[in-house]
C-alpha cells in the first residue's frame, strides 16, 4: 500500500524512479513470453493495472483462483501446478525481477514491494475490453477518489 511508484499530480501518474523500473519490467512482457501482447496498463503510485493478451494459448495458461494456499499434501501439487500456467509465470517473474530491481535503489535487499497475490480477470468480449482499457487509462483522473488504493482519506 506504500506510494513508491510515483505520484498523481492533476490527474496524471507521474513516475519516480522506481515506477520507471516497473513500467519497463512491464514493456518487456511480450519479449520474454512471445505468445502475450502487452495492451493498455498504468502503473500507478502503489500498483499496477494491466491487459495482456495471451495469443496462441496452450492449455496451461489459465490462472489458479484461490485464498491462501490449502494445507497438507494438496499444497505441493498446486505449486508445481503453477508452475506451468503462464499467467502465474508472468507475474512471479514481474514481482521478483521489479522487487529486485527496487531494492537495489533503495538498499533494501529482500524487502517485499508488492501483495503476495494478484487479480485477475479473464476478458471474454470486446465490450468488457473497451471498459477496463477505459478504466485503466481513467485511473489516474480518478485516484483521489479511489478509497481503497487512492490517498487515505481521514
Amino acid at each position: 500500500m506504500k506510494h513508491i511508484f510515483g505520484d498523481v499530480i492533476d490527474g496524471k501518474m507521474h513516475l519516480n524512479e522506481l515506477g520507471k523500473i516497473a513500467r519497463d519490467y512491464w514493456n518487456t512482457i511480450d519479449n520474454r513470453y512471445p505468445n502475450t501482447r502487452v495492451d493498455a496498463f498504468i502503473i500507478m503510485p502503489n500498483h499496477v493495472h494491466g491487459i495482456i493478451e495471451i495469443i496462441n494459448p496452450n492449455p496451461m495458461v489459465g490462472a489458479i483462483h484461490e485464498s491462501p494456499l490449502p494445507l497438507g499434501n494438496d499444497i505441493e501439487i498446486i505449486r508445481k501446478n503453477r508452475r506451468k500456467m503462464l499467467i502465474p509465470k508472468i507475474f512471479g517473474w514481474y514481482k521478483m525481477n521489479t522487487s529486485k530491481q527496487v531494492n537495489i535503489i533503495n538498499q533494501t535487499p529482500g524487502t517485499k514491494i508488492w501483495q503476495r497475490n494478484y487479480y485477475d480477470h479473464i476478458i471474454r468480449n470486446e465490450q468488457s475490453l473497451y471498459y477496463i482499457r477505459e478504466y485503466i487509462k481513467h485511473n489516474p483522473e480518478n485516484w483521489n477518489k479511489d478509497r481503497f488504493w487512492g490517498p487515505k482519506i481521514e
